[in-house]
């Protein structure tokens, strides 16, 4: 494909010095912000987190992300993704931790009796246990959702297993990357990093994603020292809608510094979302290249 004398593949090497540039100037992003549930949600939901594009709640055994719409309601069809830790430990407890000096206030309705004030905020959410000796730990910033699985000295990592409801389907990607079809996107988890931190040294494990069928994933790690702890970070890269009725591909993604996204991919739908485009329908077979370009969305809150 090409767009004003320039193949997809030029257009996309122009584009990273932009977001180069951009990474130098832009503010860095806000932090993730958890708030405790004081009955603003589901009474099985213990914190709750907002995104650029994606809310996330944080119940006993999963984690809950539901994709928000482009366009306002009734252009996309919403997606929720479960990630639900199988044969995880249901009394696990959940705490809030690095307390932030913001909160949230919920005044709804005219009967002050079902308002939510002072909603703690923090920096982080744990599971403390939710296997036997395996914490996972949720925090990040505005664009990048991460969680880290924490392995206790002897414990064991296989015993960790995802299960991933709402999907189409899932697979390893070539660079190790965990990539989820969801209605008209994809969420990616970044191939996790595998590390003990050892007499003030951090030590580099190799370990990768296992897909065990069409919605569970497990991880397999090589050798390493069992006397000391084992951090597994995957990271939830960059989720967002991109697509029509049909089939789409994201080949190439650029972050700057703001969480805008710089995405080239494919298409084989008639009805792609398009703004201000080059070329704002499809008029090749049986699909073709497009270059997007999206802007952060920073979510709004009382405080």
């Amino acid at each position: 494909m090409v767009y004003a004398g320039m193949t997809l593949s030029a257009l996309c090497q122009l584009l990273l010095p932009v977001a180069a540039l951009a990474a130098q100037t832009a503010p860095l992003p806000r932090p993730q912000v958890f708030e405790a549930n004081y009955g603003q949600a589901d009474s099985r939901v213990r914190f709750l987190s907002r995104g650029a594009g994606y809310n996330l709640l944080l119940a006993p055994g999963e984690a809950i992300v539901r994709m928000l719409p482009k366009g306002g309601p009734g252009k996309q069809r919403a997606a929720t993704v479960r990630i639900r830790f199988q044969n995880a430990n249901p009394a696990a407890s959940i705490d809030g931790v690095e307390r932030l000096p913001s909160h949230s206030n919920y005044f709804i309705g005219n009967d002050a009796s079902a308002w939510r004030t002072d909603i703690p905020h923090y920096g982080r959410v744990r599971y403390r246990n939710l296997y036997p000796g395996v914490d996972a730990i949720y925090y990040g910033n505005e664009q990048q959702l991460e969680y880290d699985l924490v392995v206790a000295p002897r414990g064991d990592p296989q015993r960790i297993r995802m299960a991933f409801d709402g999907v189409r389907w899932l697979r390893v990607d070539a660079d190790g990357d965990l990539l989820l079809g969801v209605p008209n996107g994809q969420i990616r988890q970044r191939k996790p990093v595998f590390y003990q931190d050892i007499a003030g040294r951090r030590t580099l494990v190799e370990g990768r994603y296992v897909v065990l069928d069409s919605r569970h994933v497990a991880f397999q790690v090589s050798r390493y020292n069992p006397q000391h702890a084992l951090v597994i970070d995957p990271v939830l890269l960059y989720a967002t809608y991109a697509g029509g009725s049909a089939d789409e591909t994201s080949d190439g993604l650029v972050l700057d510094a703001a969480g805008n996204a710089y995405v080239t991919g494919s298409t084989a739908s008639t009805n792609f979302p398009v703004s201000g485009a080059v070329q704002p329908v499809r008029i090749c077979a049986p699909s073709e290249g497009w270059v997007a370009n999206t802007v952060a969305v920073r979510p709004v809150f009382a405080r």
